[in-house]
């Protein structure tokens, strides 16, 4: 099978087409011929190598993908088409995967776009679970454009049924983030007294819950707008992850408790479970009540590795609003 390999860590360049072994699959794994997968911030850690991937796991990048599941005969079943959440591997033409991660895509999404289902809602609902979110929470999403913001406003608003402040650093993001239902929106570029605003949007009490992929540059604006006892989970660092001089006294006196989660490195066991909180809400994207969030579609034609170091210099500048797609010719 081609997939896309590294000459070394580094900036996109380094991705080039290799060819390698078709993947077999172990006991309770099942063989997928992927159709397509999409870009997460992940990959693009990885490739400039400060986020190595589990031990055991394929070191190829990609984690989530779509297509059908090679049957016993070697053939692929395309009388079903599915999507999964992978432990790396989809940036290839063929990828092994724990059959619990493995979804059936929902009625009216095309095969092609399953792939910008199962890494961002899955993170979502990590999140969401992770700081307890409950009716009528206040929500702070940063990055609320992206494919977990999207994927987290509605699960706030239609899921548990609470209210949503989101950042995005354009007024075009902010609009995506307000179609898809958020409450408030804030443009972090021009917004004067951001803390101010978001205090201003919640009653002056704050947000109970903030959801942070920013890190060490928000970290004084998450410091003001957190509630009393309020819930406030990292799982990113696009705004760096060293502080300097930062008062963190404030949270001792809100009882704010901080988290900081990854889902990669959970358990098989930990991701089927969340996959099954997941299958429950999938009859919701056929209804059209929950919906993905697509920027783009990218063909590759394994002739080169061009198009793999395009889309994730896009990434990498913030030119996407939702999910970069990579369909396979």
């Amino acid at each position: 099978m081609k997939y896309v390999g590294l000459k070394e860590f580094g900036k996109p360049s380094v991705m080039c087409i290799e060819e390698g072994p078709i993947p077999k699959p172990k006991e309770g794994e099942v063989l997928l011929k992927l159709v397509s997968t999409a870009l997460n911030r992940a990959d693009c850690v990885q490739r400039s190598g400060n986020y190595a991937a589990p031990a055991g796991d394929s070191p190829i990048l990609g984690l989530e993908g779509s297509g059908y599941i090679i049957d016993a005969d070697g053939k692929a079943d395309v009388s079903r088409p599915v999507m999964a959440l992978l432990p790396g591997g989809g940036y290839a033409q063929y990828a092994v995967v724990p059959k619990d991660h493995v979804m059936d895509i929902p009625k009216g999404i095309s095969v092609e776009d399953g792939a910008a289902i199962p890494e961002v809602w899955l993170t979502a609902l990590k999140l969401l679970n992770v700081t307890k979110a409950q009716e009528n929470d206040w929500v702070l999403i940063y990055g609320a454009a992206s494919g977990v913001g999207t994927a987290a406003t509605q699960l706030v608003k239609k899921y548990i049924k609470g209210n949503v402040v989101a950042l995005a650093g354009s007024d075009e993001k902010c609009l995506i983030a307000k179609n898809f239902g958020a409450d408030v929106t804030l443009n972090y570029k021009t917004t004067q007294n951001l803390a101010g605003k978001i205090r201003e949007a919640t009653g002056g009490k704050g947000v109970n819950v903030i959801l942070d992929c920013i890190g060490a540059q928000n970290f004084e604006l998450s410091i003001s707008s957190i509630a009393l006892d309020g819930r406030w989970v990292i799982y990113g660092f696009l705004g760096g992850p060293k502080l300097e001089n930062v008062n963190i006294a404030p949270l001792l006196r809100t009882r704010a408790s901080l988290f900081f989660s990854t889902l990669r490195s959970r358990t098989i066991e930990y991701k089927a479970d969340l996959v099954n909180q997941l299958k429950k809400l999938l009859p919701q994207f056929e209804t059209g009540e929950l919906k993905i969030s697509v920027d783009s579609r990218y063909q590759v034609d394994w002739s080169d590795a061009k198009v793999w170091q395009e889309t994730h210099t896009r990434m990498e500048a913030n030119e996407n609003a939702g999910k970069i797609m990579m369909i396979f010719k």
